[in-house]
């Protein structure tokens, strides 16, 4: 049991050093990642009612697209629209998701890491 607890702390200690080593191959996986899901949704959003992984992404964070609006081109979605929306001139979020996203990591950096480092003190314990 100890040498099962001592490996999985082993891998979580390792996974947090190589994130922080390949922090920026990581992040251009996920910008590299988002704009081939933009392009996927711009491309499939025929139907407007249909709610999609931007529009929820879109909507919590409080953004639009990957670097801002017009990364949507003509087929900007309603979840970009800054309330109130009105119909004949919208105004959007001028945030990407992208930005958004990085600041919500860095701001969550430090909790995630303590909980980490808690978790291996109860394990360990």
């Amino acid at each position: 049991f100890f040498l099962v607890l001592f490996i999985l702390m082993l891998v979580e200690l390792t996974a947090a050093c190589l994130m922080l080593i390949y922090e920026r191959e990581i992040g251009e996986l996920v910008t590299k990642d988002l704009n081939k899901g933009l392009k996927n949704a711009r491309h499939s959003s025929t139907n407007a009612t249909k709610t999609s992984d931007w529009d929820v992404v879109q909507e919590m964070f409080k953004c639009c697209g990957v670097n801002n609006y017009t990364d949507w081109q003509n087929n900007i979605p309603k979840s970009c629209c800054n309330p109130p929306c009105k119909d004949k001139e919208p105004t959007y979020y001028s945030e990407g998701c992208l930005e958004r996203l990085k600041n919500w990591f860095e701001e969550n950096f430090l909790s995630t890491g303590i909980s980490v480092i808690i978790l291996c003190i109860i394990e360990v314990g």
